[in-house]
């Protein structure tokens, strides 16, 4: 009896390592390829491009953002590292969908290699897949240009939850919340700040 008990401790020590493993695994090969295609880049620039577009609609409305940085902290908050973190995670799990517990090791492997992090340090440009024809055709690359379509599919359906973060973080309850704050916003006429909020809340 204590023989089996020891050898089921073993073995429960064993696939937990593993399962460690793989996740660790997983989670570096998505980091690896958010920082490949510059997702921190494109997130700052997704957040740049609301503000510049909710501007012109406040104009609109006679109101002015009077502190742009507590009114981006009022309304998003931690935007940029919750997003990132949502789609680091929706990277990963698509990874763990369409590709073995092998596959992404090799990739962990060779992302934490001399020439993969070079490949890394390159960025997502013609040049780098034409200078590494053989890492997607033969190599730890392969089974990413394999199930290209697979991966990009997957990849749609996990953006669902990307919009409704959005959703969520720019929704017009919130944006009515920070059209009351006088030290915020300001309205050219101060009679029409609560007509505003009002009109934003129902619009909900």
């Amino acid at each position: 009896m204590k023989q089996i008990l020891i050898a089921a401790i073993f073995l429960l020590g064993t696939v937990t390592s593993a399962l460690s493993e793989a996740a660790a695994d997983v989670a570096f090969v998505a980091d690896a390829h958010m920082r490949w295609s510059d997702a921190e880049e494109r997130v700052t620039s997704l957040r740049q491009e609301v503000y510049t577009k909710l501007q012109p609609g406040f104009a609109d409305l006679g109101a002015e953002i009077i502190n742009s940085d507590r009114f981006w902290e009022e309304l998003a908050g931690d935007f940029d590292a919750e997003l990132l973190k949502l789609i680091r995670g929706n990277v990963a799990a698509v990874y763990q969908e369409v590709l073995t517990t092998e596959e992404i090791a090799a990739l962990a492997d060779f992302y934490r290699a001399d020439e993969g992090r070079v490949l890394l340090e390159q960025g997502v440009t013609p040049v780098t897949f034409t200078s590494n024809v053989a890492f997607f055709t033969e190599g730890a690359g392969a089974p990413l240009a394999e199930h290209l379509l697979e991966l990009e599919s997957s990849m749609e359906a996990k953006g669902e939850t990307v919009t409704q973060y959005l959703r969520a973080v720019f929704s017009p309850v919130r944006i009515a919340d920070i059209i009351e704050m006088e030290e915020v916003m300001a309205f050219a006429d101060e009679s029409r700040r609560a007509v505003v909020a009002e009109a934003l809340r129902n619009a909900e």
